[in-house]
């Protein structure tokens, strides 16, 4: 079986310490710090920080957020409007339906 080349580059930063540290555990590993890195990288298995659904779930909550500082700014400004008090109730009962989700699923995690 033929080897493969390896030609490609990615630039990666560390810190002086982080960096001390993977030199010396790729010397303790008797690699070099590429395939140590490659080593480590590949097998492992990654997984997302978030899922899909809690990274909707953070969006939903944002623009209810986002509604909330605007019906307050027109609050604030002193400008009354019959669409104010709608949308703030209408806010406010997404907000709660997304807080009162997250805490049954968090409650079903553990």
């Amino acid at each position: 079986m033929k080897k493969e080349n390896l030609n490609k580059k990615v630039e990666v930063r560390f810190s002086p310490s982080d960096f001390q540290r993977l030199k010396s555990l790729s010397k303790s590993a008797n690699m070099s710090v590429s395939r140590y890195i490659r080593t480590a990288c590949f097998n492992r298995k990654v997984e997302a920080k978030f899922t899909d659904e809690e990274r909707s779930f953070f969006r939903n909550l944002s623009m209810i957020g986002n509604n909330l500082n605007q019906i307050a700014k027109t609050i604030n400004s002193q400008i009354k409007d019959n669409t104010i008090e709608f949308r703030l109730i209408n806010s406010l009962d997404h907000l709660d339906f997304f807080i009162n989700k997250l805490l049954k699923d968090d409650s079903q995690d553990h």
